[in-house]
């Protein structure tokens, strides 16, 4: 049992050891591309000495977008890989609730409105201090919020915050289609995900499973509750 464990230690080591390196070699390239997109986009005029023509416009901000996503994937995957090598510190501060939902919506608020989406806000008013890292709570509630536009075709999205007991619990409630209930029990899980490509509109399939492995790390939980079609 030890030489396994020992064993099991070390391809956890190793595995951890790879995704930095890889994280890094992808990474340097990455920033270099996204940082001369947006310098072509925002200022051609003082890199080039004129402005870009709007197909090319057009194309640069596909480069963008496409490499600003796999940024994000492969920090993803080095939160996860750090995560499972219990190397993932949390920097905790006393921090009021309706400011963690208000920071969380402010950068998305511009997708709702760009699909005419509702996005409601019910955070009660007697709650108490939560103390937490509030940059992984930021990804936590950010994660769900874009989850849900991103299904979401008419209504639109409630974000609710409430006392129970001794714990906080805040629900991000969407209007989307709803899952069948055959995929509850895999939506956590690395790369899942649900419904078919037409359904999926982009995602890597890893923001449930870190926001389940955030919210654990502060000694919570995190789970769905959904009925298809609803």
């Amino acid at each position: 049992v030890e030489r396994a464990r020992r064993a099991a230690e070390e391809a956890r080591r190793l595995k951890a050891q790879f995704v930095a390196a890889v994280s890094h070699e992808l990474r340097t390239p990455l920033n270099l591309v996204i940082g001369f997109c947006e310098m072509m986009v925002r200022s051609p005029s003082a890199a080039y000495g004129r402005r870009l023509p709007s197909g090319y416009r057009d194309d640069l901000e596909a480069i963008y977008r496409n490499a600003y996503h796999i940024s994000a994937l492969v920090d993803d995957i080095l939160d996860l890989s750090q995560i499972e090598a219990d190397r993932m510190a949390l920097h905790r501060t006393w921090t009021a609730m309706d400011q963690l939902v208000a920071d969380a919506i402010a950068p998305v608020q511009t997708l709702f409105r760009d699909r005419s989406l509702i996005l409601e806000v019910d955070v009660a008013d007697d709650l108490p201090l939560v103390y937490v890292d509030r940059t992984r709570i930021d990804q936590i509630l950010i994660n769900l919020l874009n989850n849900a536009v991103r299904v979401t075709d008419v209504g639109g999205v409630t974000v609710h915050a409430r006392r129970d007991g001794e714990s906080m619990v805040i629900t991000v409630t969407d209007t989307g289609p709803g899952i069948a209930p055959d995929e509850l029990p895999y939506l956590f899980e690395e790369f899942y995900q649900t419904g078919g490509p037409a359904r999926r509109r982009g995602g890597s399939g890893l923001g449930l499973a870190i926001s389940k492995a955030f919210a654990e790390l502060h000694r919570g939980t995190m789970w769905v509750e959904s009925t298809l079609g609803q």
